[in-house]
């Protein structure tokens, strides 16, 4: 299964009749609200609403004020993480993967770069109990026990 984030299935439904009520009916939602779907089904809804090119980058990137709240919600995951984070050498093996996948847009949170599937940026790359959103990820969250704490 596929988490896909509710603002970028609103985003493209905006200019594609019938392609809320299709995401809806090949998955189901998550507690917070995001879409659940197998990954060959999101893609299948990517070709057949002529979506692919928005979904992979194309489109306008994050706003400022999207940004914004972003950031905010990875703050509060850093301090309920008891600000953990990952050593430099896990950060800089988890940026070149990223760097590297098919989801990456590079002109996300105004220009840093971030995820297309979760909307993380380059920062959550630093976060201990971070791991890739992928169905099968690409990597995983580094052990809470190894990591230093911030401040």
């Amino acid at each position: 299964m596929i988490i896909i984030s509710k603002s970028i299935v609103e985003k493209l439904s905006a200019s594609r009749p019938g392609f809320l009520d299709a995401v809806e009916s090949s998955g189901s939602r998550s507690k917070s609200g995001h879409h659940v779907l197998e990954p060959d089904r999101w893609e299948s809804l990517l070709d057949n609403f002529d979506a692919r090119a928005e979904f992979l980058g194309e489109a306008e990137p994050m706003s400022a004020v999207e940004a914004g709240k972003h950031f905010a919600e990875a703050m509060i995951d850093l301090t309920k993480a008891g600000k953990k984070i990952a050593p430099e050498d896990v950060f800089q093996t988890r940026l070149t993967i990223c760097l590297g996948c098919q989801y990456w847009n590079p002109r996300m949170w105004l220009g840093l770069g971030g995820c297309r599937i979760c909307k993380c940026s380059k920062f959550a790359l630093w976060l201990a109990k971070s791991k890739c959103p992928l169905p099968v990820p690409k990597w995983l969250s580094y052990e809470a026990r190894q990591t230093p704490k911030l401040g």
